[in-house]
């Protein structure tokens, strides 16, 4: 760098490291490595393509007796139509819900169900808890839709709790959800 103000770059061979504000910088050559390694091992989880995504925040409905999670569908074409996920690749055993109870997670025996619009459980056997909902496809058979494009997260977790509220009935806590 030329001393005289203002400092111009006349080397980029070289980085100067000795300027107290500037940070330790990486070369062009080493942030374009990390980049390619970064694609190259997140393109075949899909997610850096378009898919159907899981949406959350999980919904609970006492009333209805069900544990919900949202899906966003790809919509695409002229008009927008979208591509449904193919309910044969969902297997129930994907999801799993967890209860954390006397300091461990514990499985809950519910299976879970998607149709077009979410992921769903019976929730009438859940009761007043913190819980642990993991929805995982195996990678070399994911949940697809009708173009083949994995369902993202390819690994989907969140701790929810359900508790009493003033009316009597099991409400989900938000103050204690996490996406």
């Amino acid at each position: 760098m030329d001393a005289a103000p203002p400092q111009r770059v006349i080397d980029i061979d070289s980085i100067e490291l000795q300027i107290p504000e500037r940070r330790t910088l990486l070369s062009t050559s080493a942030l374009q490595l990390l980049v390619e390694s970064l694609v190259e091992t997140t393109v075949g989880t899909g997610r850096l393509a378009k898919g159907p995504r899981i949406r959350g925040p999980v919904d609970f409905s006492a009333s209805f007796g069900k544990l919900s999670l949202p899906n966003e569908l790809v919509e695409e074409g002229t008009p927008k139509t979208k591509s449904a996920i193919i309910s044969s690749t969902f297997n129930s055993s994907y999801a799993r819900i967890m209860r954390f109870e006397n300091n461990k997670w514990k499985p809950v025996s519910i299976e879970g169900t998607l149709n077009a619009e979410s992921i769903t459980f019976p929730a009438n056997s859940l009761t007043e808890g913190s819980y642990r909902l993991v929805i995982a496809a195996p990678r070399e058979a994911p949940v697809i839709d009708q173009k083949l494009r994995p369902l993202q997260p390819d690994r989907f977790a969140m701790n929810f709790r359900l508790a009493i509220g003033t009316d009597g009935n099991l409400h989900l806590d938000t103050a204690t959800t996490n996406e």
